[in-house]
This record gives C-alpha cells, sequence and structure tokens, in this order.
C-alpha cells in the first residue's frame, strides 16, 4: 500500500523557502555591501540552506513516487526522492509520535538502526545523524504531510500489531 506526500504542502514550502532566499540573500548582500562579513556569510549559508530544502521540496511535488510503501516484509521509506531505506516489520521496536513546531513526526525506533544506517548513501547518514543528535529516532515520517494519515496508522498496526505508537507528551 503506498501512502503520498500532499504536494500541495510541497509545494507551499517550495514558495516560502523561496521567498526565504529572496528574503536573506538580500540581508546578506546588505550585510556584504556594508561590510558586515560574518553577517553576510551567515545570511549566504541560510540562503544555501533554504535553496537545499526549497529544491527538494520541488523535487518531491513533481515526482510521482510515494513517501512510504507498506508491503508485506518491509516498511519502504523514500527520505530522499531518489533513495529509500527498507525496512523490515521485524526491527521496529516502537513507533514514538513527536512534534516539533507543530510539525508532527512518527518515530521509528528499530532493533539494529546500524544495519540500516550502513546501506544510506553519505546525505541520508548525514540526516539520520543529526536527527539522533538531537535525540530523536534516525528514521521518521513526517506525518504532517502525509495525505492519508488514518490508513497510514492503520497500516502499521495491522502490520505489526505487537509495537504500539506512543505519543510523546504534549502532543496531540
Amino acid at each position: 500500500m503506498d501512502f503520498y506526500e500532499s504536494k500541495r504542502n510541497l509545494r507551499f514550502l517550495a514558495v516560502f523557502c523561496m521567498v526565504l532566499v529572496l528574503f536573506f540573500g538580500g540581508f546578506a548582500y546588505l550585510a556584504f555591501t556594508e561590510e558586515e562579513f560574518f553577517m553576510a556569510v551567515f545570511f549566504f549559508l541560510f540562503t544555501l540552506l533554504m535553496i537545499w530544502v526549497a529544491r527538494q521540496s520541488v523535487q518531491k511535488a513533481v515526482g510521482h513516487g510515494p513517501y512510504v510503501t507498506t508491503t508485506s516484509s518491509h516498511l519502504i521509506l523514500y527520505v530522499m526522492p531518489d533513495e529509500k531505506v527498507d525496512i523490515r516489520w521485524e526491527d521496529i521496536l516502537d513507533y514514538l509520535f513527536y512534534e516539533i513546531n507543530g510539525n508532527e513526526f512518527l518515530g521509528l525506533k528499530l532493533a539494529n538502526e546500524e544495519t540500516y544506517t550502513a546501506m544510506m548513501s553519505p546525505k541520508m547518514k548525514r540526516l539520520a545523524g543529526l536527527n539522533a543528535k538531537m535525540g530523536y529516532p534516525m528514521f521518521n515520517i513526517n506525518f504532517r504531510h502525509i495525505t492519508e494519515k488514518k490508513q497510514l496508522l492503520e497500516e502499521l498496526d495491522r502490520r505489526n500489531p505487537n509495537v504500539t505508537i506512543q505519543f510523546e507528551e504534549g502532543s496531540i
């Protein structure tokens, strides 16, 4: 069963990031002309980050692939538009539902994260490592963007009935 991200949310995110690119790019230029080089570099780096996020959002918005796929043996996450992680159901120990600044996530706690991390590209490893450094699970489903939220929760429960979804304090 395939689950998709909301194309509308992704397009909004891409447009919002491009507005931020213009805004902070202008600040970087202004800071550079005022010879505030530290601030110019800071704004420039933030502008580059927003360009990357906008590019990822556009790739996902124009793509036709699913975000999450469930099969009889695997949960497949398309973390990046062109890269996926196949997670066996028996390796999922727990689901953790949490919220960060209004963004809802469904974190996957795995029995052997190192095995899955070894199969990932360096770019995906960095993103997963950032999650771990902040104290969150390495593998997450951005629940806010999923269009069929209830069906996804039902499918996760059906495929892995011995694991319950835990809700972080303060979420939902």
